[in-house]
């Protein structure tokens, strides 16, 4: 089973990232495919700044890859600053 990981990419080395498979916002969707994460967002005038944003992006796209139907305490848990790899 592929598990996924959101990280603060400004805070992980690139060295810690060998032999894994990495996937960044652009690589979720684009302007002729977007990701339905990426949709609500902009649907719904949630955007941020330009560093924010894709970082919820990839945030909500990594939990619900790990688990399509979260809990609301999964949810806060996921946007709650920490990261996911300790």
């Amino acid at each position: 089973m592929c598990t996924h990981y959101s990280v603060n990419a400004c805070l992980a080395p690139v060295c810690s990232m060998h032999g894994l498979a990495v996937t960044t916002v652009e690589g979720i969707g684009n302007l002729d495919n977007v990701h339905p994460v990426q949709e609500r967002i902009t649907k719904f005038h949630g955007s941020q700044c330009g560093f924010c944003t894709p970082g919820i992006v990839m945030s909500m796209y990594t939990l619900l890859r790990n688990n399509p139907s979260p809990s609301t305490k999964e949810l806060l848990e996921n946007f709650d600053g920490k990261s996911a790899v300790q």
